[in-house]
């Protein structure tokens, strides 16, 4: 009985430290993820294309359709700029994938900019075995209102680069004319 007991109680110890440690572990990842749009709204606001492009991985540099035109469409959705944000959702663990361990970061925030609310999706492998894998995979902005239709936290909709949803894209191609 006196075995059982200090069993259980290991069990537990080792239980209550590993959930310590993964909160202080995911307090880090949304300092960096909250760090991480920062720096996209700063970087779209000053429309700087060769900063922004250093926050993808190699690997999403090299699977990005057209970053180029993406970034641009980013620059002109946040040309009014960011009032305020605050994280919606989110969270990272470690994954195995392929036979290697990777830290992947999947954030959320609501963004408001004048009368306008934004969700922005990032995706971030944080750590990896594999070089050219570290880095920002995907950024998708959509409206709150499309969230079911276009959002699934990076499983199966995951896509390198800078992702617009069909309503915010068109929004940004949209002239009125005078």
């Amino acid at each position: 009985m006196k075995k059982l007991f200090i069993l259980v109680m290991i069990a537990g110890i080792c239980l209550c430290g590993g959930c310590e440690s993964q909160g202080r572990y995911n307090i880090a990842s949304m300092n960096d993820a909250a760090e991480r749009l920062e720096q996209i709204i700063t970087y779209s606001r000053d429309k700087d294309k060769a900063s922004l492009r250093k926050l993808f991985s190699p690997n999403a540099l090299q699977e990005a359709e057209d970053l180029d035109a993406d970034m641009d469409d980013l620059f002109a959705l946040l040309e009014e700029g960011i009032d305020s944000w605050e994280i919606y959702t989110g969270g990272a663990l470690p994954e195995t994938y392929e036979g290697r361990t990777h830290v992947v970061s999947r954030y959320e925030f609501t963004m408001i900019s004048g009368d306008n609310a934004y969700r922005i999706f990032l995706y971030e492998v944080t750590a990896d075995s594999v070089p050219g894998e570290v880095g920002l995979y995907m950024v998708q902005l959509y409206t709150p209102e499309e969230r079911d239709t276009v959002y699934d936290f990076g499983v199966e909709k995951l896509y390198a680069g800078i992702i617009l949803s069909d309503m915010l894209f068109d929004s940004v191609h949209t002239t009125i004319a005078p």
